[in-house]
């Protein structure tokens, strides 16, 4: 029994400490976690695929439609006899043809949830975009603290060296200054820096809806990150295909076009009837059970897409009680003379031009897009192997200037400025390279 408490408390410290602290080994382990807690963006996405869902099976309008009626109607005269009617009546109507105006409409409300759904899955687009970009804006601002804290280590040591000597009259007052100057700027540095990273855990934190009390760690160099520094040019034609195929506004743009071809498609087919048909069978009598049945069969042909003389026709066939039987036809006009007709069908050729125009301009837009994302890639490459090879050149010259100013071959001042050069470039290789790895990623993102 006491062995099972020792257990339970130590799953409950493991539970408690996983809660207080997450470690984040990668961006995608971020956006992961964010859209797992990110409710409302969930709520929306499930939503939009129920949208899309009820589109899809909204298909009542092409099936017949069932009816049916009940009526009872008893009339009492004075010194006359009552009269007493009865009648049941089912019905069921088809339409047969329309010129695809049904399916127009069943195509807009699929259109309409499909644009949802793109709509839902830009907005997680960009919210993966944004915590891509605060989490690799608060690696880089925790390497720069890195490497000023490093050199302000670095002066503070050489400082107490410079004291020394001044004390024991081997060092100008104006070089135990310009070393007690750098520790100021290099500390003031230091709280700015610090600053700016703690607004970006905030920041990060708000982004992956977690509480401010836990605790994020990061990777803390550049070096536990995996990142390919092969060139992208020689697969542009594929990454242009990928992007035109997962582009969300490119999607956007095909159903906007497909739906204005149909439309005018059909507009251009107004001469077309809508042809539908309905059957009714009724029973009527004065008592029940009703025996005297009533059979018609109407077919309708309406031809009330033309645009000067629209007119409908009915052919009706009927049988009564099993002996009577007729015939019916009847066809009725309107005078409707539309002046608009022809502009609005001038109308409806620019709206598809336009729409036609606009996917072909966003199509090479987003070419353009990854073709500048790429070549900024590929010249990240190549400026970063030479940030590396420069590196090393300065580091045997800093070593060199460390010994020139040890036996005063240099000025105080121009060996910190030297050495502030160094950290700055250092600055600039880490900074380069988490703007690579980010690149990188937001590639990934938009092509996928």
């Amino acid at each position: 029994m006491k062995k099972n408490f020792y257990i339970l408390l130590f799953f409950l410290f493991n539970c408690f400490t996983i809660a207080a602290e997450i470690y984040l080994n990668d961006a995608d382990t971020a956006i992961s976690l964010g859209l797992a807690n990110s409710k409302l963006l969930n709520e929306k996405q499930k939503s939009s695929l129920l949208q899309m869902k009820k589109s899809k099976y909204s298909i009542l309008p092409f099936l017949p439609r069932f009816s049916c009626g009940w009526n009872e109607h008893n009339q009492i005269i004075k010194q006359q006899p009552d009269t007493r009617h009865k009648s049941i009546e089912f019905s069921v109507s088809q339409l047969l043809f329309d010129n695809g105006k049904t399916y127009l409409t069943y195509s807009i409300n699929t259109y309409i949830s499909f644009l949802s759904y793109l709509e839902t899955q830009k907005e997680i687009r960009e919210y993966a975009l944004s915590i891509l970009e605060t989490y690799y804006n608060l690696i880089l601002k925790n390497m720069m603290i890195k490497i000023k804290s490093e050199f302000l280590e670095n002066t503070k040591n050489e400082l107490e060296i410079i004291e020394y000597k001044y004390n024991s009259g081997l060092a100008l007052k104006t070089d135990l200054l310009e070393f007690q100057i750098s520790c100021k700027e290099l500390s003031n540095e230091l709280i700015k820096l610090n600053q700016e990273k703690h607004t970006l855990y905030s920041d990060l934190k708000f982004l992956l809806n977690l509480n401010e009390e836990t605790k994020i760690i990061l990777p803390e160099s550049v070096n536990e990150f995996y990142f390919p520094t092969d060139p992208l040019t020689p697969m542009l034609s594929q990454y242009k295909r990928k992007i035109t195929e997962a582009s969300l506004e490119i999607k956007q743009a095909e159903a906007d076009f497909e739906y204005q071809k149909k439309q005018y498609k059909i507009s251009r087919q107004n001469f077309l009837p809508d042809i539908s048909l309905e059957g009714i069978i009724s029973f009527s009598g004065s008592d029940y059970p009703l025996t005297q049945p009533d059979y018609s069969l109407k077919l309708v042909f309406s031809f009330s897409n033309l645009p000067f003389l629209p007119f409908q026709h009915n052919s009706l066939s009927e049988l009564s009680n099993n002996k009577k039987y007729s015939f019916t036809n009847s066809t009725s006009a309107t005078l409707s003379p539309d002046a608009t007709y022809f502009t609005q069908r001038k109308i409806q050729q620019s709206n598809l031009n336009q729409s036609r125009i606009s996917l072909e301009k966003l199509i090479n837009q987003t070419k353009n897009t990854i073709t500048e994302l790429i070549n900024t890639h590929d010249n990240l490459i190549e400026y970063i192997s030479l940030l590396k090879e420069t590196q090393k050149i300065k580091e045997e010259k800093i070593k060199i200037s460390e010994y020139e100013f040890e036996n005063g071959l240099i000025k105080t001042n121009d060996y910190l400025k030297e050495k502030n050069e160094y950290s700055e470039y250092r600055q600039k290789l880490i900074s380069s390279q988490i703007e690579l790895i980010s690149l990188q990623k937001k590639i990934q993102i938009l092509i996928n």
